[in-house]
């Protein structure tokens, strides 16, 4: 089951990027493959789970993009992991849908250490989470506190597809309440 739905959410997303691959190209050659104080973030509603992908350049998240070598941009690292792997923090739902985190990992090249060196120059820092709603008829909205957790992030350009069909909408901080 758990296969079937992380396939039906994979397929929701790519329908819901490919629908919308011109806009995100046109943003895409105005703004660079890689830029500084932005990040995107894809969410998938399906039934009781929702999937987010969240994709950001490291700078937004640890201020640097090389490989931590010194203890300071280690321990930075290990604290934006962290920050990143608590995604009830990150993502508040409708109180009345009743959301939880199942899971929640982080991957990027500056994780791996050795033979990161072709990242270094554009490191990004990539995550994924899935919650499971209990109500998920009450869920309305969906409050992004990644501008509050990392001030370096500007703007976050998000793809949503779910029940009422799919969207695309720009967070920032003084607007990072996504309406579903």
């Amino acid at each position: 089951m758990q296969a079937n739905t992380r396939f039906a959410i994979g397929l929701l997303v790519s329908l819901a990027l490919a629908l919308t691959a011109a806009t995100a190209e046109e943003a895409h050659r105005a703004q660079g493959p890689h830029v500084h104080g932005l990040a995107s973030l894809d969410l998938a509603w399906e039934g009781k789970v929702i999937q987010i992908g969240l994709e950001s350049p490291a700078a937004n998240l640890v201020g640097f993009e090389h490989r931590p070598e010194a203890d300071a941009d280690r321990a930075a690292l290990d604290a934006a992991v962290a920050t990143l792997k608590d995604g009830e923090r990150l993502f508040r739902f409708s109180p009345e849908a009743r959301c939880r985190l199942i899971e929640a990992g982080v991957e990027s090249a500056l994780l791996e250490g050795v033979g990161a060196e072709g990242q270094e120059a554009h490191a990004d820092l990539d995550a994924e989470y899935r919650f499971e709603c209990a109500e998920p008829g009450q869920l309305r909205q969906v409050e992004v506190g990644l501008f509050q957790a990392f001030p370096a992030t500007r703007s976050i350009q998000v793809q949503y597809v779910g029940p009422k069909g799919q969207a695309a909408a720009e967070l920032t901080a003084a607007s990072p309440m996504l309406r579903l």
